[in-house]
């Protein structure tokens, strides 16, 4: 009786905004997915799903979204849907066999694993889903806009001094020279040096350092040793190439200069200058010393024949970017040439049964030159995108010689005739079901063919621990205290969630010390064993951080080995061939018996025939020296030509799948996606009342007050997660390089859908910067200093209270559904 008089006492002011419902909702989803998904990683706990799963669908479930989701979206799926109850059965089995292997988290790694990554991208994923699907009360949302505007000219302003700053480095390989050493007294060695010009931030001093190929690969390995934890790439190939092109210059080439010209191994200075780049982008290697040492040490002065040298490619360099610009500057007007069309189709398709349409149009047409005019278009902005692409990657980039070096390798090995022949005179479901008895048989209860072939990698990857585990044990010189982190390691999962406990942090520092003191595990150590990493000895300092690192390393690579070994163990096991063998099986038959009867091998000559196109292409570019001297908007031409060659039969191939569908595939996928948007669009059968959920939850006008500014607090993380992303686009587009995220963190959640439109879209930047002017300018991007200042996540105590009933509440609607 009380609690009711104080729930009458509260202010009833306090009333939550359109942009305020729409982050509380997301914030509570997403704490929700994020719980179901960690409950999901327990023993059997995928039986809370329920059918297939389990037997009896009235089951209580800890886990209502991913229920809902599952059932709604996943089971459905066409190609699922009919699979046989024995699939999902060994999907649960494999699950299981996976959970039993105690493969190593994140927190003892030390890093961000694979499966945290995947996870957090599912997290993110499935909360936009649901954040759009459960509408509320309050009508139409509002999300953040940031006004990005005044941020793109004071950074254009900034790159246009200096594009290729990269945390706090600038780096350019601005030469190439030839020199000779002599091998067995008599043989002449001549190899290539690279002159590497370097700034730091703050400083107005160039460094010029020469270096080796082996250089780099000296630098790749110390690296690798270094940031065990890191996925370092490995120095790009070597490219055989000839003398490039020089721009309105001549050399003569010297008997005795063995450089063979001016613009020998450009190629190679622009792959090894990308790689340079691609290293200074991740923040650790960018600040150790190794790197440091690598582009400052030993520097030199410049000759007079080496600065001549350097403008002369310097000037190559400006040219290439200039053109690039321009290039995208000419494939940037003829698209916005095609907006409205394109807008009207995108319209169209997200529209009721518009999907369906287009679908229908494909079918019912067989030459692409008799489409309606909004898909020729549509047609046509398609080609110049795609020609865009390959321009940037084969042309436009420092490792576009890489890249097309790869391609060429590839289309060289490919046996296309081959293929085709046997396509056409098999039946391509029998054909896959016996390739795959053939890799999946344990004759005599063996290692099936594929089994050994998934397990190279991994015994190599074991054996290259072992020989890094073994160095690292001699440093530690210490056979007990090595034996007790194996120990850990390969230990239970009871014994290492007690070692957990006793462990005061939960960083990697305190859980390695804490191993050393248990009482839990063998063997016992001395006082003195464990001083050697702690640091004091006899109540004396030392310096003990070099043997603590190593101790770390050698917790990690153990760590490593481990779960390598248990997924070998995990591929051996039956469950995984069968499996292995049902996906392909449900995937591949649908589409085998759609392809063979849409003659799919002639399509294998049209792909040999356009990479064929390509290469030409390219290398006739390439020869002729076309990205230096053509204009703009012939080199857009001459890539939009390529595509427009080879689209006709593209889309006869696409024609010819579509109309002999005699399946209902496509027709059942087109269905499967009508529900998405149609769940996206109207969502469930009842709205939720966030207002009312906060005034039946919380007791006090004190908790209403602090749950309204932790929102507002949850805004301004947003808003700077947005003004983060957008500058890491930015950083993208003028260096030409990977924004160097290392996936701890996924980007998705930065976009919001807009329900506020016919149809639902994600909104793109262009979106975020336009409808800012309608937004209070409390929640717009102000200030640009802010870009580069970290901003922790805001505390959430009173949002964690709104979470119980907040889930009670939407699982009654999902129910219902």
């Amino acid at each position: 009786m009380m609690q009711n008089n104080t729930k009458d006492n509260i202010n009833p002011t306090l009333t939550l905004s359109p942009l305020q419902a729409h982050y509380l909702k997301k914030e509570l989803i997403s704490r929700q997915i994020r719980s179901e998904i960690q409950l999901l990683s327990q023993y059997e706990a995928i039986k809370n799903l329920g059918p297939p799963f389990a037997d009896d669908d009235c089951v209580e479930t800890d886990t209502p979204f991913l229920r809902f989701i599952f059932n709604r979206f996943v089971y459905t799926f066409p190609f699922l849907r009919n699979s046989e109850a024995n699939f999902w059965l060994k999907v649960s089995e494999f699950l299981n066999e996976f959970q039993k292997k105690n493969i190593t988290t994140s927190s003892t790694r030390d890093e961000t694993t694979k499966r945290k990554k995947l996870a957090e991208k599912v997290v993110n994923e499935f909360t936009l889903l649901l954040n759009v699907g459960l509408k509320t009360t309050l009508g139409k949302e509002e999300s953040i806009k940031v006004d990005f505007s005044h941020i793109y000219k004071n950074y254009n302003e900034k790159n246009s001094q200096d594009s290729n700053s990269t945390n706090g480095w600038t780096v350019n390989i601005v030469s190439v020279k030839a020199a000779c050493e002599k091998k067995r007294k008599i043989q002449k060695h001549v190899y290539m040096e690279y002159i590497i010009q370097t700034i730091r931030s703050n400083f107005d001093e160039h460094v010029y350092v020469v270096r080796r190929r082996k250089d780099f690969k000296k630098l790749y390995t110390k690296l690798k040793e270094e940031f065990a934890a890191i996925d370092i790439p490995a120095v790009p190939n070597k490219i055989k190439e000839r003398k490039s092109p020089t721009f309105n210059k001549t050399k003569s080439i010297q008997k005795d200069d063995p450089s063979n010209g001016l613009y020998q191994w450009e190629k190679n200075r622009q792959n090894l200058r990308a790689y340079l780049r691609s290293l200074l982008l991740i923040r650790e290697v960018s600040r150790s010393k190794t790197m440091k040492i690598f582009l400052t040490d030993s520097p030199i002065s410049l000759s007079e024949d080496e600065k001549r040298d350097i403008a002369e490619r310097l000037e190559l360099d400006s040219i290439r970017e200039q053109q690039k610009k321009k290039f995208d500057e000419e494939a940037e007007k003829r698209i916005k040439e095609l907006e409205q069309h394109v807008s009207e189709f995108k319209k169209m398709v997200m529209g009721s049964g518009g999907l369906s349409e287009v679908i229908s149009t494909i079918q019912q047409t067989s030459d692409i030159s008799n489409l309606p005019e909004t898909y020729q278009k549509v047609v046509e902005w398609g080609e110049i995108g795609f020609a865009s692409t390959l321009y940037s990657l084969f042309i436009g980039s420092d490792n576009s010689s890489e890249t097309f070096a790869q391609l060429k390798r590839t289309h060289g090995l490919m046996p296309y005739r081959a293929i085709r022949s046997v396509m056409k005179i098999s039946n391509p479901v029998a054909l896959m079901r016996g390739v795959l008895d053939i890799f999946l048989a344990q004759p005599f209860g063996q290692k099936s063919l594929a089994q050994r072939i998934l397990s190279m990698n991994l015994t190599e990857d074991i054996k290259e621990l072992s020989n890094d585990i073994k160095l690292l044990e001699n440093e530690i010189n210490d056979d007990e205290v090595c034996q007790k982190l194996r120990n850990y390691i390969y230990a239970s999962r009871e014994v290492q969630t007690a070692v957990k406990k006793e462990a005061k942090g939960e960083n990697i520092d305190d859980l390695a010390l804490t191993i050393l003191y248990t009482e839990n595990l063998t063997p016992s150590l001395m006082d003195s064993q464990i001083a050697r990493f702690t640091g004091i000895i006899n109540n004396i300092k030392i310096d003990s951080k070099g043997l603590l690192n190593d101790l770390k390393k050698l917790f990690f690579f153990y760590a490593r080995k481990r779960d390598k070994e248990m997924l070998i163990e995990l591929l051996f096991q039956g469950i995984t061939g069968e499996i292995l063998k049902e996906i392909i099986t449900i995937f591949y038959e649908p589409l085998a018996k759609v392809y063979k009867a849409a003659n799919i091998s002639d399509s294998l000559s049209d792909l040999s025939g356009f990479v064929d196109d390509l290469i030409s292409v390219v290398e006739d570019a390439d020869r002729k020296g076309v990205v230096i001297y053509s204009p703009a908007e012939s080199v857009v031409q001459t890539f939009i030509s390529l595509v427009h060659r080879h689209m006709p039969k593209f889309y006869s191939f696409v024609h010819s799948v579509y109309s002999h569908d005699s399946t209902g595939l496509f027709n059942s996928l087109i269905g499967w996606i009508g529900s998405l948007f149609d769940f996206m669009q109207n969502g469930l059968a009842e709205q939720i009342d966030l207002q009312q959920l906060i005034d039946t939850t919380l007791t006090t006008e004190e908790e209403r007050t602090r749950v309204v500014n932790e929102i507002e607090s949850l805004m301004s993380w947003h808003t700077w997660r947005k003004k983060r992303h957008l500058m890491r686009l930015k950083n993208i587009m003028y260096n030409d390089v990977d924004s160097g995220n290392d996936g701890d963190e996924s980007e998705d959640d930065d976009y919001d859908y807009d329900t506020n439109e016919d149809f639902v879209g994600v909104a793109d930047d262009d979106d975020l910067e336009s409808q800012h002017e309608s937004d209070d300018l409390e929640h717009s991007a102000s200030d640009s200093d802010s870009l580069m200042e970290e901003m922790e996540f805001p505390e959430i105590e009173i949002i964690s209270k709104l979470l119980p009933p907040f889930v009670r509440l939407i699982s009654g609607f999902m129910r219902e559904c």
